[in-house]
């Protein structure tokens, strides 16, 4: 399209407002204010390409302070909509992607303020021509249609960009990685203080949750099932002083795992570290989001309906060998069916299974039929009982 100016860099670089990204989305659209400009970065191995074309924002200067003031707001965000036809408001075209403003950290805008709409315009462009959303030319919104992708593409808007592209900050991203990972791991196996302590003191997340959280993970536990959180196709972006973190959070229960949605994180450093100042759950690929506490109860039914399976299929084979290692002999393949923590009258399992192997020496002709195994579930354990008669 004539609206294209396409340029390519061949270095290991990133677009401005980035530092890494490994979601779905190859593609970051950066707004300049100053210069009424939409730049579309493209990541392409290990370059980037770019087009850029012109856009419209807010009628008035500066970033959003309230509802209502012309002004386009300032920040990093993520589409999360894509209207068409009579769901696009009026004067706004017939395509539109609404972003995620206000985010947890534009402080003092009303969550019920009007949508930030990024559109295509129904009549010609000028500049700064728009009541706070950011409009470009009908075929522009049109060929993005393919490169925007729901929850994951963001939209960085500044009033001068600076440096259109710069070099990769390995070791920024491996501090927000390290931070990311003990987060993590605080709210896989953690206590309430624990997480907490990874928020600014000024920020306290919605907590109501954990109660129940921790709940299920002891049950988890007593039935032999270990929940844990995963995180995968993260991205960090710059916002002024914040880093904004983009992941999405699964849970994992043994083979059975729920996508928890994509997770956004806005992190500060300070004095003692990185803390988290803003914190929201986005949806899952489904369309909504699953709160921790119910997939994590949802999950221990499914673990433990297959951990019974799982036994009821396995318990007749482990017998069957047990029972022919016994007959035959083998005392080095009977001992491999016990725990290295099996204790019986007082012997621990080397001085047990050395008692079965002098036994075994002296009874011949070993013949061992098993009747009627039962099976019977307890929290983490599996009790079997059967008859056993043994002939020698």
């Amino acid at each position: 399209l004539s609206a294209w100016n396409v340029r390519a860099e061949a270095k290991i670089q990133r677009p401005c407002g980035v530092l890494v990204m490994e979601g779905q989305s190859k593609t970051v659209l950066v707004v300049e204010k100053k210069t009424q400009t939409l730049f579309i970065h493209t990541i392409d191995g290990d370059g980037v390409k770019t087009r850029k074309a012109a856009c419209s924002t807010g009628k008035e200067p500066g970033d959003k302070k309230m509802a209502d003031d012309s002004r386009t707001p300032e920040g990093v965000y993520f589409f999360d909509a894509r209207l068409t036809g009579k769901k696009v408001p009026k004067g706004f075209g017939n395509l539109a992607y609404r972003l995620d403003y206000p985010s947890s950290v534009d402080s003092g805008i009303s969550k019920k303020i009007k949508p930030l709409l990024f559109y295509g315009s129904s009549r010609a462009l000028k500049p700064m021509d728009t009541s706070g959303g950011i409009a470009v030319e009908k075929a522009v919104i049109q060929e993005l249609q393919e490169d925007i992708v729901l929850e994951d593409t963001a939209m960085i808007i500044v009033e001068d960009k600076g440096d259109c592209l710069n070099e990769i900050n390995e070791g920024l991203v491996k501090d927000l990685d390290r931070f990311l990972a003990v987060w993590v791991k605080s709210l896989s196996e953690g206590t309430y203080h624990e997480m907490l302590g990874h928020y600014a003191a000024d920020t306290m997340p919605d907590m109501g949750w954990w109660n129940e959280w921790n709940t299920n993970r002891a049950n988890a536990r007593q039935i032999g099932v270990s929940l844990a959180c995963a995180v995968s196709e993260r991205s960090y972006y710059t916002d002024s002083d914040l880093y904004v973190a983009l992941f999405r959070l699964t849970l994992v229960a043994g083979e059975t795992s729920r996508d928890l949605g994509m997770r956004k994180l806005f992190i500060r450093q300070e004095k003692d570290g990185y803390r988290i100042v803003g914190d929201e759950t986005r949806k899952t690929e489904k369309g909504a989001s699953v709160p921790l506490a119910s997939a994590s109860r949802t999950l221990c039914k499914a673990a433990e309906v297959e951990r019974k399976d799982s036994a009821r299929q396995d318990i007749p084979g482990l017998l069957e060998g047990w029972k022919a290692a016994w007959a035959s002999g083998d005392m080095d393949s009977y001992a491999s069916y016990y725990s290295e923590s099996f204790k019986s009258s007082g012997l621990n399992k080397k001085a047990w299974v050395e008692k079965k192997r002098k036994l075994g020496n002296v009874n011949r002709n070993i013949e061992i039929t098993i009747e009627k195994p039962q099976v019977q579930f307890r929290k983490n354990k599996t009790l079997v009982r059967f008859r056993e008669i043994f002939k020698s």
